[in-house]
């Protein structure tokens, strides 16, 4: 994560006017925000067990699988060799 510079002003503006205990605070209570409204978002959207026991059964009747195909492009710059 890149801290902006906007960001870094705010901070120190806001050690003179508060302190660093209050700027230590509120950042403290905005992650704790964050991280409860993802939990909330993450209970709401999980799949149950029979859900995925669900998605299980449907996938193993499938004819055609897909799969997946990573390509890279390996040349002696990536590799060291010369």
């Amino acid at each position: 994560m890149k801290i902006k510079t906007s960001a870094i002003v705010y901070g120190i503006r806001y050690i003179r006017r508060f302190g660093l205990r209050t700027l230590i605070i509120r950042i403290i209570e905005k992650k704790r925000e964050k991280d409860s409204e993802y939990q909330s978002f993450y209970l709401e959207t999980k799949a149950s067990l029979e859900q995925l026991e669900k998605q299980r059964m449907e996938v193993s009747h499938w004819n055609k699988k897909e799969k997946i195909r990573i390509n890279t492009n390996i040349n002696e710059y990536d590799t060291g060799i010369n």
